[in-house]
């Protein structure tokens, strides 16, 4: 029957893959993938033959879109991986998806491994409620900013970073939110899984524990009821407007909206890149 399956795959040990995964990897007429090679390699390992593997990452989906719409819809059945775990997931895959429902085809779901899902259920941290917020970016001042517009209530939230800016990932966390309590998942499923775990004002990962994917996961036990990044910017063009120096405006705004005085800065500084 034509339809698309989602298909999630092992995120580091290949034997954690399902039997309906496997099966539907064996009879899929052709397979979008985030990297072919990766895929290729992952068929071979589970003695599934050659198949037709079409390239479908965040570079080039919007342009092949139609072309598996297509194949779809001419009766084939397509399977949507991505280089590890579960699709859509900060993966490629989601305009496909939206895309395939708005043409009526049979969208599949499939269960499977998840990076954040696993790291969340092994971090001893409160899994209720949690939040996925996806890639973190890797400059500070940009990297606060994204922290304080996506953590916004009390809970669990998981984040993807790259191993080597774990570290700077947990001083944005301590910079806003110090008595947080991180987890920083690497390796997982692998034989060298790692969890570090404590306060985030106090962890320091050894640089050799960096390298390669991390997920992490961090808990606010309390809510944050601070304004959006638009109200403390708001707050600051208006004392500038008064003749305020930047260092002032940013001190005042801090100590009155209860704000890290780290967060308003790189806001204060994103002000003068805006302009």
């Amino acid at each position: 029957m034509s339809r698309l399956s989602i298909i999630p795959t092992p995120i580091g040990n290949l034997k954690d893959i399902t039997l309906r995964a496997l099966e539907t990897l064996r009879i899929v007429d052709l397979l979008c993938a985030e990297d072919s090679r990766h895929t290729a390699a992952l068929l071979t390992a589970h003695g599934i033959s050659a198949k037709e593997i079409l390239s479908l990452n965040e570079h080039n989906e919007h342009t092949r879109i139609e072309t598996v719409i297509e194949r779809i819809r001419s009766g084939q059945h397509v399977g949507l991986v991505s280089d590890a775990g579960t699709p859509l997931i900060s993966d490629p895959g989601f305009a496909l998806v939206r895309q395939a429902i708005a043409y009526g085809v049979v969208v599949e779901p499939i269960p499977g491994p998840n990076a954040a899902i696993t790291a969340l259920i092994a971090s001893g941290l409160p899994p209720e409620p949690f939040h996925f917020i996806g890639f973190a970016p890797k400059k500070p001042g940009k990297l606060t900013r994204w922290l304080h517009e996506r953590v916004r209530y009390s809970g669990t939230y998981i984040a993807y970073v790259p191993g080597r800016d774990a570290q700077l990932f947990v001083n944005a966390v301590a910079g806003v939110w110090p008595d947080a309590h991180v987890v920083v998942a690497r390796e997982m499923t692998k034989v060298y899984e790692t969890f570090h775990r404590g306060l985030a004002s106090q962890m320091c990962i050894a640089p050799t524990a960096l390298r390669g994917e991390a997920t992490v996961v961090f808990n606010l036990t309390t809510r944050n009821d601070s304004p959006g990044t638009e109200e403390i910017q708001n707050d600051l063009r208006a004392l500038l407007a008064g003749g305020l120096s930047r260092r002032d405006a940013a001190i005042a705004t801090a100590y009155f909206r209860k704000e890290s005085i780290n967060l308003v800065k790189s806001l204060t500084n994103a002000l003068q890149t805006d302009t």
